[in-house]
């Protein structure tokens, strides 16, 4: 519902950064609050891109980025647009001066777009995903369900999202979330801690019970002849070859499975003091492998930021991670 602006037809005006072409995040043209709320959203985790949005933060609070960011959208009336998606947002919340800007996801078939929905003065009313394909739609749907589930707002250990509406929109579907209470949260950890294991905790042992072997590696299976169907031959193979050493090890045992969040990682956290707030949750399971989440938060951390290689992360699993999560469990 954007373009690249010009004169005929424009309602509204909104700069992209880093283009118009591929821009990763959109916010109104003119509203300093609503830039400075928009970039604070933006938690990139490689360090140039970090010093580059700390810098543009910096200008927007003197008054200088509309100078420098030339790239502009235009925004359109009608539709599942911007501008009917933020007319939509100043209903269900009941501010009609609140101002929307737009965090786009990594490119690919899982990209949705977050709308981050500010008052006048600054203050930031909810958070909106928007997905608009068949599988984004899903995603959204079950990230609903997981946050209006007992077990995920039973926690005590952390603070969620609360769903204030979730609807159908257009071909897609809009899920409008609440923020964290408070004004003083920054960006998540990237180091895994105490906070995070007493978390991982609560959320495992809330429907822990035991699953033979066998039967997940039934699962498995399934995903890699899914696999073979899409044409990703050594990806079946590599799964199948992995699950038939699993059932030759350890196939006749009965191990824990609990409730996972299923995309641990820094970006989908933020914290303020010893409190942790956990969004995200897109992936989560009632049912699922013991260690998941912990193991997950390893990997991306180690290989999308610290820019690891495959061994590297396979050595500081078996190594000092798993030593250092032996001793943060022993310390809960």
């Amino acid at each position: 519902g954007a373009e690249p602006a010009g004169d005929e037809g424009e309602v509204a005006s909104f700069a992209a950064v880093p283009s118009a072409r591929r821009p990763r995040i959109i916010f109104p043209v003119g509203n300093r609050r609503a830039a400075l709320a928009a970039l604070k959203l933006y938690q990139p985790q490689k360090p140039m891109a970090r010093v580059a949005v700390g810098a543009l933060r910096v200008l927007t609070k003197i008054g200088l980025s509309p100078a420098i960011l030339r790239t502009r959208l235009r925004a359109k009336e009608g539709g599942e647009t911007l501008l009917s998606l933020r007319e939509e947002l100043r209903r269900m919340l009941g501010d009609a001066s609140l101002e929307v800007s737009v965090l786009l996801g990594t490119p690919g078939v899982h990209q949705k777009a977050l709308l981050q929905a500010v008052s006048a003065d600054g203050r930031i009313l909810a958070y909106a995903k928007v997905g608009w394909t068949t599988s984004t739609a899903a995603m959204i749907d079950k990230e609903h369900q997981a946050l209006s589930s007992q077990i995920v707002r039973g926690l005590s250990s952390v603070e969620v999202p609360r769903v204030l509406g979730h609807r159908v929109w257009g071909a897609g579907r809009l899920l409008v979330l609440g923020p964290p209470s408070g004004s003083e949260w920054k960006g998540g950890p990237r180091r895994i801690g105490p906070r995070h294991f007493h978390f991982l905790r609560e959320l495992f042992q809330s429907t822990a019970t035991e699953v033979a072997v066998d039967e997940r590696l039934g699962e498995f299976e399934d995903r890699a002849e899914a696999l073979r169907g899409l044409g990703l031959s050594y990806d079946a193979h590599l799964l199948k070859w992995a699950t038939d050493t699993v059932r030759l090890r350890v196939g006749g045992l009965r191990l824990p499975h609990g409730a996972l969040h299923g995309d641990f990682a820094p970006w989908n956290t933020l914290s303020a003091g010893d409190r942790l707030f956990v969004l995200d949750w897109e992936y989560w399971a009632p049912r699922g492998t013991p260690g998941w989440d912990y193991f997950h938060f390893v990997v991306q951390t180690s290989s999308l930021v610290g820019g690891s290689s495959g061994g590297q992360v396979i050595r500081r699993i078996e190594g000092g991670a798993r030593a250092e999560g032996e001793a943060l469990l022993r310390s809960l």
